[in-house]
């Protein structure tokens, strides 16, 4: 038996509604992924800015040695 017009009239408002169903999630998903990949990048890089104002610190003598060295095995955890 062939299909005719009127039987699939569902079929392609079923398709497109489907597709951006589809659209939308993948499109919140993948904002979700680039958020997280941001902020992975973002806290990496926390230590390392830490251990430069402890040095500069150090440097400029507003800390001792003894207090340089408990920063970086604070920021070593």
């Amino acid at each position: 038996m062939m299909w005719n017009a009127v039987q699939l009239s569902w079929f392609w408002p079923l398709c497109a509604v489907t597709g951006l169903i589809l659209l939308s999630v993948g499109t919140v998903l993948f904002s979700r992924w680039l958020s997280n990949a941001l902020d992975r990048d973002r806290s990496a890089r926390l230590p390392t800015r830490a251990l430069e104002l402890a040095r500069e610190r150090l440097a400029k003598g507003e800390i001792t040695l003894e207090e340089f060295e408990i920063l970086c095995r604070t920021l070593a955890k």
